[in-house]
């Protein structure tokens, strides 16, 4: 059984539901939707739909970058960029400095 996450359509919730139940998929205009007899859903294309899937353990670092909180190693301010525990870097918006100082304190106290 194959299920795939979709969004109701206020996008306040995520649902998975078995590709069985899928009628059809119909793109209109820019979003994906997937109609089924329970219903109309829309396909995860949003980083605030993959923050309400991933949950807590993720944070949104800049507006297109979402990462992790375990996966940063550390943050640098001077170029304003966090490296992670695979050795890649990826920048950090201003106002999100504060959130990745959190989270990691966050991790480094478990």
């Amino acid at each position: 059984m194959v299920k795939v996450p979709v969004i109701n359509s206020d996008g306040s919730q995520i649902h998975w539901i078995d590709i069985k139940d899928i009628n059809n998929v119909q793109r209109q205009k820019n979003d994906i939707v997937v109609h089924t007899s329970n219903g109309t859903f829309y396909q995860i294309t949003a980083l605030d739909d993959w923050i309400l899937l991933l949950g807590s353990t993720f944070i949104r670092i800049d507006s297109g970058i979402l990462v992790r909180k375990d996966a940063i190693k550390e943050f640098d301010s001077k170029l304003q960029v966090v490296h992670l525990n695979d050795g890649s870097m990826l920048s950090v918006a201003r106002t999100r400095i504060p959130l990745v100082k959190e989270a990691l304190a966050e991790t480094n106290t478990k």
